[in-house]
């Protein structure tokens, strides 16, 4: 192959990964508040492909300036299902 080609498909192949990158991913939490106990189902975007594992720090760092911990990441939510968990999510629907 020749100096040229390896050139075009090695910025295709960049493109292609930096595009994946940029992806939306969206997950459920739950989270909570003391004193008194409040708890809550939320759905986030975080800034990172779908394909790597959930970063738990990025989401409690967002939270934690609403006055939540976070408790647990519960999975990935997919675009095509947004719709059907913003009702689920309420006023915590992509808040953070």
């Amino acid at each position: 192959m020749n100096r040229m080609k390896k050139l075009i498909l090695f910025t295709l192949l960049l493109g292609l990964v930096s595009q994946g990158a940029r992806a939306e991913c969206y997950y459920a939490y739950k989270a909570k508040k003391e004193n008194p106990l409040q708890l809550h189902y939320g759905i986030i975007r975080v800034d990172q492909s779908c394909s790597v594992p959930v970063n738990r720090s990025e989401i409690a760092n967002r939270i934690v300036a609403g006055g939540w911990t976070l408790l647990v990441v519960l999975e990935p939510v997919s675009p095509d299902q947004l719709s059907t968990k913003k009702d689920e999510a309420g006023e915590f629907f992509l808040r953070y």
